[in-house]
């Protein structure tokens, strides 16, 4: 993107003539499979039922709309659900999300499965540099694993026989 260099609102600025140029902007844009909508399940939880009942709301009628970074990202939210879940200490059985990679032992590998692991950042600062970063693992599709994992996992009413992996942040 070639964005407009402002600093001091002036009539040269806007017309593209600041001494110092334009702003350069690397983008990337995200596209689900054969062009179609990228979708994400979301799981938040907090002891605080307040919290999370403001959330939901916030959700089911925003009052800007939703984005994945800039104003051309938009994003909705098709289903907003509040459950009672628990995280636990270990997990055995069916999993989602995202896992610690050195927790993680996979029960057994189904062809169809893509599996992807890197390191990423879990933490950041208010100025967004990394403040921790961890070697985790997911399936790239979103189809639940059969995992052995030695770490925490949120388990959710609804999602009976399968629990999401947990990042504490």
């Amino acid at each position: 993107m070639n964005y407009l260099f402002l600093k001091e609102g002036t009539l040269s600025e806007l017309r593209g003539l600041y001494k110092d140029g334009r702003t350069q902007i690397p983008l990337q844009f995200l596209v689900g499979e054969e062009g179609g909508p990228v979708a994400y399940e979301v799981y938040v939880a907090s002891r605080d039922a307040g919290l999370m009942g403001d959330l939901a709301r916030a959700l089911e009628a925003p009052a800007y709309p939703l984005s994945l970074g800039p104003a051309f990202a938009l994003g909705w939210a098709e289903a907003v659900t509040l459950a009672r879940g628990e995280v636990v200490e270990g997990w055995e059985g069916k999993g989602i999300g995202w896992w610690q990679a050195d927790r993680l032992r996979l029960k057994e590998l189904l062809p169809e499965v893509r599996l992807y692991r890197d390191r990423f950042p879990v933490a950041l600062s208010p100025d967004r540099n990394p403040r921790r970063v961890e070697e985790l693992a997911l399936e790239i599709g979103g189809k639940p694993l059969a995992v052995a994992y030695e770490g925490p996992v949120l388990r959710v009413d609804g999602l009976e026989g399968c629990a999401v992996g947990v990042v504490r942040v």
